[in-house]
């Protein structure tokens, strides 16, 4: 796999030498000095601006789908999953390990703070929500489809992609 990594800025693309962009499987960032990627293999890169440098390694069979990033009272929060349902949560200074209920993979986050965040699984039509304390699952109606990302337009508002 010859996976590559640009940044688009002051309308110039410049593409950045990373030796772990061929397994980089979602990044998010906050600032263009402070930018998250998950990677298949359960490692948390930060970008500062200037170079990569591993931030946490998680179990290798969490391959990090799932990732989202924001600051709250100063503070970067940031949710990162994959499979097994499995979300890790930072709250600025230290990583808890949660879990959705869902037991298959989690493809994607979207929240705006700590206690309002979205996570859209592999299981059919299956949302979760974190009220900061828990995750519950949103059941939609039935359908065979798989939803993978949601995203939002407030903390009310999503919406919610799905394939098949």
């Amino acid at each position: 796999n010859d996976g590559k990594m640009v940044i688009f800025s002051d309308g110039k693309i410049e593409q950045l030498d990373n030796e772990y962009s061929n397994r980089i499987r979602k990044i998010r960032g906050i600032s263009s000095n402070e930018v998250y990627a998950g990677c298949d293999d359960g490692l948390l890169l930060q970008f500062d601006g200037f170079k990569w440098k591993k931030f946490k390694q998680f179990p290798e069979e969490i391959r990090l789908f799932a990732l989202q990033t924001f600051k709250e009272n100063g503070k970067t929060i940031i949710f990162a999953g994959g499979d097994y349902g499995i979300a890790y949560i930072f709250d600025g200074e230290q990583w808890k390990k949660t879990t959705t209920g869902a037991g298959t993979r989690i493809w994607n986050f979207w929240g705006t703070k700590s206690d309002n965040v979205y996570a859209a699984t592999y299981n059919y039509c299956d949302f979760y929500h974190y009220d900061g304390k828990e995750w519950k699952k949103i059941s939609l109606p039935e359908s065979k489809t798989h939803f993978y990302s949601v995203v939002g337009s407030n903390d009310n508002g999503l919406f919610a992609v799905s394939y098949g």
